[in-house]
């Protein structure tokens, strides 16, 4: 039987959970407490009666004494604002959606709703002193909804709900301050400067290894209880679906930021954020990799134990016996519930770069090859002017580096990619076009002939591409000869 599908099971089963947390953190507190009363004893004795205890044993246990009890005092946490916050107003749509899903699990709204730039979404209760007069929340990546239809969405949005339903974001609470206390004492205990006083770390290190499997399990159960209440409402199909787009997105997400996205937004402009993604994601080479790699996350593969989700393969075989109905018709891409994407990415930017780069200028990403990429080309084959130098085109089959390496002066900028650099700025300042959307490779084209510069470099490397082959391409483009390290550096673009 699937998880909660019998709401008296269900709520069986979240009530025994959280009976055993409480039982669980109760049980931190009171090892701790036992520990500091068995030292405390040592003080005892040795003023009720004639037993000597060294000195060194006494000093060990008052540095244990103070090092637990500053362990397991609970600390204030201030919430941080994880992206901008938007409101009714400002996302109508996006907030019906919500609002349809919230009164389908009769789950309550989320008091606020952000924005960040993951492609992951959560909820949370936040405030208050161990989850009393906290408040609940809710966080949306706007790469992941730049991902999905809006059927995928709505079943995102009611798993998120099923965690509010069954309670675990308050339970979260105490979870994650109670690691966070096991965490802290033995640290304190680790620092201290008493060979003596460390060996009191462990019956925590203990606890907390059989802590954190026990709550970790009970995670893992708990996103599975979450999915199968968002397959009730939005069919297990959208669901299977959506797990994967999230998955295969969350692989490459990290090279888009990185990449694309970071020079972009380094070089001064502002360009779309979800848009960019959407072609990143669409690219051939990306499509192969995300699709040899969600493959393999499909199986369903055990989980480690310490891991607070299930496996993509789990999730997915526990959706098997859910309602699966077909997607609506038409079900659009759930961005398009996103009221003016430029402003709220501008926003989202914003709040993910530094202060220094405030004003970033509007930018297409069909215009940012030769607005953004080539100058910081420029910049590093400048800044690796003396590696560069004597290297030409026609040369670069005979070059013996490592195209994982860095030169000096590229400021960590690999062989391969600071040779293909070059190749693109030397095309540039020869009338070429550079083109390139995300996720495609860098393309420069005049005069109906394309040369790739950067595969260029990689097909050279990898022995598939041969040396007279190039060599004729240099000879058409007339750059066979020309010394890189004279000319790459000189803002020729």
């Amino acid at each position: 039987m699937p998880a909660m599908t019998d709401g008296r099971r269900g709520g069986f089963s979240r009530t025994v959970r959280a009976a055993l947390l409480l039982v669980l953190m109760a049980g931190f507190y009171v090892l701790a407490l036992a520990i500091v009363a068995a030292l405390a004893s040592l003080f005892v004795i040795q003023a009720k009666t004639d037993m000597h205890i060294p000195g060194i044993v006494l000093i060990a246990a008052v540095i244990g004494i103070v090092s637990i009890v500053i362990g397991i005092v609970p600390r204030y946490q201030e919430f941080i604002q994880p992206g901008p916050r938007i409101t009714r107003e400002q996302q109508p749509q996006l907030f019906d959606e919500i609002r349809r899903v919230a009164e389908a699990t009769g789950s309550p709204m989320p008091r606020e709703v952000y924005i960040v730039a993951q492609v992951n979404a959560a909820v949370a209760h936040v405030g208050g002193w161990l989850g009393i007069g906290s408040r609940p929340i809710m966080m949306l990546g706007l790469p992941l909804i730049a991902v999905l239809r809006v059927s995928e969405l709505r079943g995102v949005i009611a798993h998120e709900f099923g965690h509010f339903v069954g309670g675990e974001t308050r339970l979260s609470t105490v979870i994650y301050r109670t690691r966070e206390g096991i965490g802290r004492t033995i640290g304190t205990l680790e620092r201290s400067v008493h060979w003596m006083s460390r060996g009191i770390r462990y019956p925590f290190i203990w606890y907390g290894e059989m802590y954190l499997r026990l709550t970790q399990a009970q995670s893992r159960q708990q996103e599975l209880d979450a999915d199968a209440m968002a397959a009730r409402i939005a069919g297990g199909t959208s669901m299977e679906s959506g797990l994967v787009a999230i998955e295969a997105a969350g692989l490459v997400y990290d090279t888009y930021l990185n990449s694309d996205l970071g020079v972009v937004v380094g070089a001064g402009f502002r360009p779309p954020l979800a848009e960019g993604f959407s072609r990143f994601l669409e690219a051939a080479d990306v499509v192969t990799t995300i699709h040899e790699a969600a493959l393999s996350a499909t199986r369903p593969d055990p989980s480690h134990p310490y891991d607070s989700h299930p496996s993509l393969g789990a999730r997915l075989s526990a959706l098997r016996d859910a309602p699966h109905r077909s997607a609506p018709d038409p079900d659009p891409p759930a961005i398009e519930l996103v009221r003016d994407t430029s402003g709220l990415e501008g926003e989202l930017l914003r709040w993910m770069t530094s202060p220094g780069l405030d004003g970033l200028q509007p930018i297409g990403w069909v215009d940012a090859p030769q607005k953004a990429w080539l100058p910081f080309w420029e910049r590093q084959c400048g800044a690796a002017r003396e590696a560069l130098r004597g290297v030409t085109p026609g040369s670069l089959p005979d070059q013996h580096w490592s195209p994982g390496t860095a030169p000096p002066g590229a400021e960590g900028m690999p062989w391969g990619a600071l040779m293909g650099a070059a190749l693109a700025v030397l095309l540039a300042s020869r009338g070429w076009s550079i083109e390139g959307l995300p996720g495609d490779p860098v393309t420069a084209t005049r005069d109906g002939t394309n040369i790739e510069p950067f595969t260029v470099v990689e097909r050279l490397a990898a022995g598939e591409l041969s040396a007279e082959e190039w060599r004729t391409v240099c000879r058409g483009a007339d750059i066979t000869e020309i010394d890189l390290g004279t000319l790459a550096g000189d803002g020729v673009a």
